[in-house]
């Protein structure tokens, strides 16, 4: 059903309602009808269901399946330690998504928004959950609409709904009926539930409610789209499936040989565990957590919360940001940069609602404007309804703008309100009136001027002038606002005022970064295109823009082929945001969606990164998004770019690293049950050093600092394979890694020691190297990057000491191991560096090779 096309009376007929309101009755039945004036959340995951997620997991299943294995074998130790290990990373992961959405739930308002009605008769005040279809709202300056309405009642009424259409400018409102086909933004007659009241008075009825109105609608576009996996997740899976078969026909081989080999069965078993635990990185889940939970907690540090934990890696991936430009590249709020007085330009610095500015002229030389202009700043402050904390945007940039002039407001006698058909006001003053208003208005009033301070008729010319000005400023997309004053029967000109909505600090260097990065901005708003441009040009956006009415008319196959084309796109719906981001990602693009207002939440919910504002959004938007900007700042995203970079850098650094190590004891197993040795290492070992010596520093790589270039490479593509470039490291450093351990193991073996003392030799050997392939693992350059790394120094030292521990103390006994001599250690340590400059230098012919 349509209001906006039907006159006062015939609305009022439609909802079944009178001048007086809805009986108390009336609105009761109507409670019951229609329901609670209330958006319905989307359904909500239970913590048990957040908790089990965590187990659906190739690698998990792998761990599992070892577990059954070891229980079976009776090795109760291993079972206890696989057991810990899962519940670890189970808990681990939930606390993370839980926290995660328990911050999101702290961003909602707490308070219960309170309405007047006028119900009987008389004006009452309800919350807004009761309101119902045909109640008659009074609403004034400062209240929040809620629900939809059609206006039967207004004085100088004008709302902020650029948490709807993203219109920055104030809409003034009127009761005239409009043809049907009129755009949402364009509907002057009605109000829409969440947009809010700056300026005016007036009464209107209740036309829809709940998710019946217009923000209600897009609520429903949101709850009914999927999110889909973000490439890190498929990536991980992938990996996961592959090492699983893997490692599953490994052991199945091993255990058929050993069995044809007459090897007893339970042997076999404990050597089929030692395999699947040498094979399988049974760190890199819980460590991929920890590393994503830690670059959230760097995210919040760089005023950006992350919703879903691994979308901040998706960041990374990102190829497109498509931003709306109220609220998010610029503040929302008008300033006034130019005036033109005494026929001449003056700029003026200083951006948002504060007195930092000055007034300097055409050559930026510093100018005293209470010598040059000193009326007109009057006028501005004067003529004026807005303080230092509140007021319509426009009144409050002009009175900024006389306060960087050092004017200030004088008493007034009375005043004529701003009318949307007038287009001016006026305050009265002692012996005078000041006008402001719409330029042409105040210029056909005046028959006189004011110029170097002096007063005299008005000229063709001077007009001509003033005309002209008024349209360059206009095509510079800045609001004009002409001003005057009124002595006796003479109108005096004083001059004009420009004021656009400025650009937030940081996006234009920003931009810049993206540039280099390979990121492509593109603004999507609902403001005029002229302001779009204009804006796009001062933050150094640059490209062909489309409007709304072009984007209706052209089809699905040919926006897919125009699309990355444009850089600008202006009077756009929140479905043809949608159109546009899947466009876009029909031509493999990875698209994040920035905006704060309920328009955005549809695109937020359909991109692959959705990023939504914290200090000016919507609840819809946050609940759409995947990551929420704590202070809407567009440089927080491009901040969030380069984490999302560095994270996924590090995990391919500790897989790397984790692999290597484990293809080195693969390797050592595999060849000693084929030489038909005994095991070099025994399950609980192996898991030792998996878990309790590697993934310390596996831990710490994932907070290794950037590389220089991390924002100076085009992001990856999505399908990218996880293990490119680190195939060759993986298999040098592990077959490095075997021949060592394998040496030390036949050595120690020959030598005639007890058992348990050459696999302390054998382990220990493992370790060593370990700890020094992790630094080897830290950049393709060859001794690159080596120090850097607080963390991963201070971890190395703690793994070693976890062993020295193992091996001096009563767990020796636990983990059948034997002490060693301090002198024994020393061809254990030259094996370790022996094994690093191998690595190196590997490193370095592969360099060579690529250059």
């Amino acid at each position: 059903m349509f209001y906006h096309d039907k006159t006062v009376k015939e609305v009022l007929d439609l909802t079944a309602t009178h001048e007086g309101g809805l009986t108390k009755q009336e609105a009761e039945l109507r409670l019951k009808e229609y329901g609670p004036n209330e958006l319905k959340q989307g359904k909500k995951e239970s913590p048990i269901k957040i908790f089990l997620r965590q187990f659906n997991n190739v690698l998990v299943y792998i761990l599992l399946f070892a577990l059954i294995i070891s229980f079976i074998a009776g090795e109760k130790v291993d079972v206890y330690v696989i057991s810990a290990i899962l519940i670890f990373n189970a808990i681990f992961g939930f606390i993370q998504e839980f926290k995660a959405e328990k911050s999101i739930e702290l961003l909602r308002k707490l308070t219960t928004l309170n309405t007047k009605v006028i119900r009987d008769g008389i004006k009452i005040e309800i919350p807004s959950s009761q309101v119902v279809k045909g109640d008659l709202i009074y609403l004034e300056s400062g209240d929040k609409v809620p629900a939809d309405l059609r206006i039967i009642e207004q004085s100088n009424l004008q709302t902020d709904e650029s948490s709807l259409t993203g219109e920055s400018t104030p809409v003034t409102k009127n009761l005239k009926a409009l043809a049907r086909t009129t755009p949402l933004a364009d509907r002057t007659n009605m109000l829409f539930s969440s947009t809010s009241i700056v300026r005016g008075t007036a009464t209107a009825v209740v036309v829809e409610t709940s998710m019946v109105t217009e923000i209600g609608k897009i609520a429903k576009i949101v709850q009914t789209t999927a999110h889909k996996s973000t490439p890190l997740q498929e990536k991980l899976a992938d990996f996961g499936k592959f090492v699983g078969y893997l490692t599953g026909v490994i052991c199945l081989l091993f255990f058929a040989v050993g069995i044809v080999r007459g090897m007893d069965i339970l042997e076999m078993f404990m050597a089929a565990i030692a395999l699947a635990v040498a094979a399988v990185p049974e760190g890199l889940p819980a460590v991929v957590t920890v590393c994503l939970a830690l670059g959230v907690q760097r995210m919040v540090k760089r005023n950006a919360l992350i919703r879903r934990l691994s979308s901040i890696e998706t960041l990374g991936c990102i190829t497109v940001i498509c931003s709306d430009k109220t609220g998010t590249l610029t503040k929302n709020e008008m300033t006034v940069t130019k005036c033109y007085t005494n026929h001449d330009y003056y700029n003026i610095t200083g951006r948002g609602y504060n007195d930092l500015g000055e007034f300097t002229d055409k050559k930026s030389n510093k100018i005293d404007p209470q010598e040059k202009f000193p009326r007109m700043l009057q006028c501005a402050a004067s003529c004026n309804n807005s303080s230092d904390t509140i007021g319509d945007p426009t009144e409050r940039a002009i009175y900024f703008a006389a306060k960087k002039g050092h004017a200030e407001k004088i008493e007034r006698t009375g005043e004529i309100p701003f009318d949307s058909d007038k287009k001016y006001m006026v305050t009265k003053h002692e012996g005078f009136d000041y006008y402001k208003g719409a330029p042409e208005i105040i210029l056909d009033m005046c028959d006189s001027i004011v110029l170097d301070n002096q007063k005299r008729r008005i000229l063709p010319k001077d007009r001509e002038k003033i005309l002209e000005a008024n349209k360059k400023m206009a095509k510079d997309a800045l609001r004009v606002i002409g001003l005057a004053f009124k002595q006796g029967k003479t109108i005096y000109f004083l001059g004009l005022m420009g004021m656009i909505d400025p650009p937030k600090e940081g996006v234009e260097d920003s931009l810049k970064t993206c540039k280099a990065a390979g990121i492509t901005p593109i603004m999507i708003t609902g403001d005029h295109p002229l302001t779009a441009e204009a804006i796009a040009k001062k933050i150094g956006l640059k490209g062909k823009v489309m409007t709304g009415s072009e984007l209706a008319e052209t089809d699905d196959e040919t926006l897919k082929q125009k699309v990355i084309d444009y850089r600008i796109y202006a009077r756009v719906t929140s479905a043809q945001k949608v159109r546009i981001l899947n466009a876009l990602q029909s031509n493999g693009e990875i698209v994040a969606m920035t905006g704060d207002g309920v328009n955005d939440a549809p695109a937020l919910k359909s991109s692959d990164v959705g990023i939504a504002m914290s200090i000016r959004g919507t609840d819809i938007a946050r609940d759409a998004s995947d990551m929420v900007l704590t202070d809407d700042n567009f440089s927080s995203i491009v901040n969030s770019i380069e984490e999302g970079r560095i994270i996924y850098d590090n995990i391919k650094k500790f897989i790397k690293y984790l692999l290597s190590s484990n293809m080195a004891e693969v390797g050592l197993i595999v060849i000693s049950l084929l030489a038909g040795l005994p095991l070099p290492l025994l399950p609980l070992q192996i898991l030792w050093i998996n878990l309790m010596t590697d993934s310390w520093p596996a831990l710490a790589l994932g907070v290794d600092p950037a590389g220089r270039d991390i924002m100076k490479k085009n992001p990856r593509v999505k399908e990218e394979n996880l293990m490119t470039d680190l195939k060759s490291f993986i298999i040098s450093a592990g077959i490095i890694g075997t021949i060592l351990s394998l040496g030390m193991f036949l050595w120690a073996f020959k030598s005639g020691m007890p058992l348990d003392k050459v696999r302390t030799f054998t382990l220990t050997t493992l370790i060593l190297f370990e700890m020094s392939v992790v630094y080897s693992a830290k950049s393709p350059r060859p001794f690159g990057n080596l120090t850097n790394n607080r963390w991963l120094n201070i971890s190395v030292l703690f793994s070693i000491l976890l062993q020295v521990l193992v091996i001096y103390s009563p767990l020796n006994g636990l983990f059948k191991l034997a002490p060693i001599s301090i002198l024994e250690w020393i061809p254990m340590i030259l094996l370790a560096c022996i094994g690093f400059l191998a690595v190196e230098y590997l490193k370095m012919i592969k360099l060579r090779q690529i250059q």
